[in-house]
């Protein structure tokens, strides 16, 4: 059978282009019957035969030169579901860490989810959003500005200019000015 694939394609793309289980069970490859790394790039009629391992999995370096838009997501898709609790974690923390930049209140994640399906935003509920996030897929401010309707990114809350007068211990009235590395800019 003859399968079109995109130039600088690689054994890894064919065997995703066949099926998406074939490429996840992928272990190496033979091109025009000789052993061939599983990067080495396919040319023009070429013969691939795919070797295929009961428990291979895919392998993140193949992200590296797979060329093919099915088979990065699918390899992307594959890592996603493994490390989908620890991708959720750090898109709270990166998530937490931004509403404290921006001075927001924490909101319950039942009140997220709902703001999230509402939002304009391609994801079905927070942990996919919070996914995104973590694999910088979703700008923050998209994610702050679908889970704050009310969100404007000018309302940090970072010193403002000020100049005035202070208490400092039994001594009031003290005349300061903060220093150019206190003040926003």
């Amino acid at each position: 059978e003859i399968i079109k694939l995109r130039r600088g394609a690689t054994p890894i793309d064919f065997a995703f282009q066949i099926h998406t289980k074939v490429g996840l069970r992928t272990t190496g490859a033979k091109i025009n019957g000789r052993i061939a790394p599983i990067s080495s790039i396919l040319k023009n009629s070429d013969i691939v035969e795919i070797i295929l391992g009961k428990t291979s999995k895919p392998s993140i370096d193949w992200l590296r030169f797979v060329v093919s838009a099915q088979a990065r997501q699918k390899i992307k898709q594959y890592f996603r579901e493994i490390n989908r609790d620890h991708l959720i974690k750090e898109g709270e923390a990166f998530l937490g860490s931004h509403i404290a930049e921006f001075g927001l209140e924490k909101i319950d994640s039942k009140t997220q989810n709902k703001r999230i399906t509402d939002s304009r935003l391609p994801y079905n509920n927070i942990d996919d959003a919070l996914i995104a996030l973590a694999e910088r897929d979703l700008p923050k401010i998209s994610l702050l500005k679908a889970l704050y309707p009310n969100f404007n990114n000018s309302q940090k809350t970072k010193l403002q200019n000020y100049s005035g007068k202070t208490t400092l211990g039994s001594l009031s009235g003290i005349r300061h000015d903060y220093a150019g590395c206190c003040q926003s800019r």
